[in-house]
């Protein structure tokens, strides 16, 4: 039984969701985690609003939490309202903003069996790689960045995976495509 297969159970309340952007060629950051190539395009011009309201909690890694305020919203809570979580394999003081966890794999698994909206899967890599390879993300929505970046940080990890497509959406420039990814049982 594979780690994916194994961890399926019973049914789950909630479903978490990788909605995330990268290059058209798979990257979610160049080599160095820099979204410079990202940032420079239009974020209203997608699907993102009507997501979020559909969420109730972030799941995010240190250095996305890290990039998040140290750069992309510095002085900000963008996510305030929502129960948020910080994947750390350090320790850290818990914000009034965050949680600090250290097990992402337990987190998900508890969050799931919860009543409530949709738990947000942000990113980054490592952390999408464990629960992708833990079979914890239900559906990856992914926008389609109109660039190729030629080498970085891959989205997915090397584990083959499939996935049934739910739709498929045009926002100007982006491409936001929703897959549901396939149990291994």
């Amino acid at each position: 039984m594979s780690a994916r297969s194994s961890r399926r159970r019973w049914p789950m309340a909630r479903k978490s969701v990788l909605y995330i952007a990268a290059s058209l060629d798979g990257y979610i950051a160049s080599e160095d985690g820099s979204i410079d190539w990202l940032v420079k395009y239009d974020s209203s011009i997608s699907g993102y609003n009507e997501f979020i309201t559909g969420v109730d909690t972030v799941v995010m890694g240190y250095t996305t939490y890290r990039q998040l305020t140290e750069e992309l919203s510095v002085g900000e809570w963008p996510y305030e309202g929502l129960d948020a979580y910080v994947v750390s394999s350090r320790d850290h003081e818990n914000r009034k903003e965050v949680t600090f966890i250290k097990d992402p794999i337990m987190l998900v698994e508890e969050l799931k069996h919860k009543d409530g909206k949709t738990i947000w899967i942000v990113g980054g890599a490592k952390l999408a790689h464990n629960l992708f390879e833990s079979g914890l993300i239900d559906e990856l929505v992914l926008t389609i960045i109109p660039e190729s970046i030629g080498k970085g940080i891959p989205l997915f990890p090397k584990t083959p995976m499939t996935f049934d497509l739910i739709q498929s959406k045009q926002y100007g420039p982006f491409v936001e495509i929703t897959y549901a990814l396939k149990s291994t049982n």
